[in-house]
Formats: C-alpha cells, sequence, structure tokens
C-alpha cells in the first residue's frame, strides 16, 4: 500500500492514534492536575513515531510505502518536491519514502539526493566537471548517479 505522509496524518487522526505533546525544546508536556503525559493529535509537520507507525501498520496488515515527508524533518540533502502553482507552499516536502511491516515497523528508508547540494559541499570544481561531463555522457538521476560518484572519487 502506497501512503503519503499528509495522508498517513489524517488516517492516524481519524483512528484515534496520538502522540505526546512536546514544547518548543521538544520535552514532554505533562498535566500539571494528574502528572500524565498530555496526548494530542498529528497535524502536518509533526514527525511520526515509531509507535504511531506501527500501531498503524499493524492494523492496516499489509506492508506500507509511506512517502513525501516535509523537508523540515528529513536530511538538507534530500530532493524537495517542487510546489506546485496555486499552493501556499507552507510545506515543502521531499522525494523519499519508507517501508513500513506489520509487526516490524520501519525497516527501510529511501530518497533521491539533490546533488547540486552535494557537489557543493565538495568543490566548486567538482559542481563544474559534473555539468561539464553531463554534455559529454548525458545526466541521469537517482541511485546509478549516486554509485558513479562514490565510485569516481572514491576507488
Amino acid at each position: 500500500m502506497r501512503l503519503s505522509y499528509v495522508d498517513a496524518i489524517k488516517w492516524l487522526n481519524e483512528h484515534g492514534i496520538q502522540h505526546p505533546e512536546e514544547d518548543a525544546e521538544g520535552n514532554v508536556i505533562k498535566d500539571e492536575a494528574t502528572g500524565q503525559v498530555k496526548m494530542v493529535d498529528h497535524k502536518v509537520g509533526d514527525d511520526i513515531a515509531e509507535a504511531a507507525e506501527r500501531q498503524m501498520t499493524d492494523i492496516i496488515g499489509t506492508p506500507v510505502f509511506l512517502h513525501g515527508f516535509p523537508a523540515e524533518l528529513k536530511a538538507f540533502y534530500m530532493k524537495k518536491v517542487p510546489v506546485k502553482d496555486g499552493e501556499d507552499g507552507g510545506y515543502m516536502f521531499t522525494e523519499s519514502c519508507d517501508l513500513l511491516m506489520p509487526n516490524v515497523g520501519e525497516i527501510v528508508g529511501e530518497s533521491f539526493v539533490n546533488f547540486t547540494v552535494v557537489y557543493f559541499l565538495f568543490s566548486p570544481a567538482i559542481f563544474l566537471s559534473f555539468f561539464l561531463g553531463a554534455f559529454c555522457y548525458g545526466l541521469c538521476d537517482g541511485n546509478y548517479l549516486a554509485i558513479s560518484v562514490f565510485l569516481y572519487f572514491f576507488f
């Protein structure tokens, strides 16, 4: 089953799966009267905890590809999904996914890499050689290019 991050948030809320409320520093907030952890509904922008992912996959009962996470929750080098015309652009999402298995949880995560950022981190010379190489050998995106770059520079 394929499920977007936004749809997963809706699904969790529809099924009453909540998470602990946190303050700005990420500390769990407790109810002053009872001392119990305050539980709140998920909202777009929240990280989905492992416990919530496991509950969701156990209820669904089939493997789930969860995709399109907010860029703020993922690594800086992950490729971003372009914002469509007319959208407010409140959240930028990544081209990434996690494979969730019932009774196990997340077993693998994958993403496309924004190679422009990675090349600038190494050096402008590498960045330039990449674009010059694209004219000679063509340009491909995804894991094949990542493996090629790794093999070229480290072996």
